[in-house]
């Protein structure tokens, strides 16, 4: 008998229940959904949020490549030919130029390697901002400017223990 009766309490209160949301949802509630009269409004993009994405994609392109590099130094235990071809086999999906071809935009990336424990790496950014990116093992360094984006400006500039903050 005590569970005919608990089977009964949760068929009241589930019919309780939806008898006060149909309730709610069919008074004043409804007009919430009707859309407002005329065209949508057309929202200007704020210029920084656009330059922080556009940035952004640059910085993870370079983590990309990143990845690609440390994979690459697990399997051979060196960077030093950790080069375009051996990187777009690992990570495809970005194209690769060598140390003295600057980076073309943000899923390019230009690279210095040539050392057992270095490399480096740069991507311009939509946003004109060239990123830095280099392995120094055992740190990671990174860096931000506005020169030739080369993968050898990476490896001279990576200086930071983190990508530039925005405004500063």
């Amino acid at each position: 008998m005590d569970r005919i009766h608990w089977m009964v309490v949760g068929a009241i209160v589930t019919l309780v229940t939806g008898g006060i949301i149909w309730a709610v949802s069919a008074g004043n509630g409804s007009e919430a959904l009707t859309p407002l009269p005329g065209p949508p409004q057309q929202r200007t993009p704020d210029p920084e949020v656009v330059a922080l994405v556009r940035d952004r994609t640059a910085q993870a392109t370079l983590r990309n490549a990143l990845v690609a590099a440390k994979t690459h130094y697990v399997d051979a235990g060196s960077y030093a030919d950790a080069t375009p071809d051996t990187l777009v086999q690992i990570e495809p999906s970005l194209t690769y130029g060598d140390a003295d071809a600057a980076s073309s935009g943000p899923e390019d990336v230009s690279v210095y390697s040539g050392a057992k424990t270095k490399w480096a790496a740069t991507a311009l950014s939509e946003s004109g901002a060239c990123f830095y990116i280099k392995i120094s093992e055992p740190d990671i360094t990174y860096g931000s400017g506005s020169g030739s984006c080369t993968g050898a400006d990476a490896n001279e500039l990576a200086t930071e223990p983190a990508f530039p903050k925005p405004n500063g």
